[in-house]
């Protein structure tokens, strides 16, 4: 199979599925950043997770607010009801997630439409901004890792 240059990758969109409840959040926006579309390539392509590229820094994820706040609320030892926010009594661990993405890939002077598929992806809050916007939020300087699990990228137009 040809090596798909996803490290030339444009923005992402597509969704997130909780790993073990299987609800979905949509995505409208997600940039990565250089390197990250360098590892997310070498992931896809050589089927190879390692220390030097599980790493991702996402510069700016956007999703509607439903889902926006769903995303925070389950990455963060804080819950929020209305305008009431509290600290959690307990530990909780943070979900990971399936990614199925879809990214604009230029190939020989062509556009080509590729889904990427992260099957094992954990996201760190502990540096994120929010924004919030009428219909939605913006998340800016959030790290993930990808773990073991289905990593595929695909041609699909």
């Amino acid at each position: 199979m040809p090596r798909i240059p996803i490290e030339r990758s444009q923005d992402y969109m597509g969704c997130l599925t909780v790993i073990g409840s299987g609800e979905k959040l949509e995505i409208e926006l997600m940039d990565f950043d250089k390197e990250s579309k360098e590892n997310i390539s070498q992931i896809v392509n050589d089927k190879t997770i390692t220390k030097d590229n599980q790493n991702l820094f996402i510069k700016q994820l956007s999703m509607p607010i439903k889902d926006g706040e769903k995303f925070a609320n389950l990455q963060s030892m804080f819950t929020k009801e209305g305008n009431k926010i509290s600290l959690l009594s307990t530990y909780r661990n943070t979900p990971n997630y399936n990614a199925k993405l879809t990214t604009l890939i230029t190939i020989n002077g062509e556009e080509h439409v590729c889904e990427v598929n992260l099957g094992n992806i954990h996201f760190d809050f502990i540096n994120y901004q929010p924004t919030y916007y009428e219909d939605y939020i913006e998340f800016s300087n959030i790290t993930a890792t990808v773990f073991s699990g289905t990593n595929s990228a695909i041609i699909i137009e």
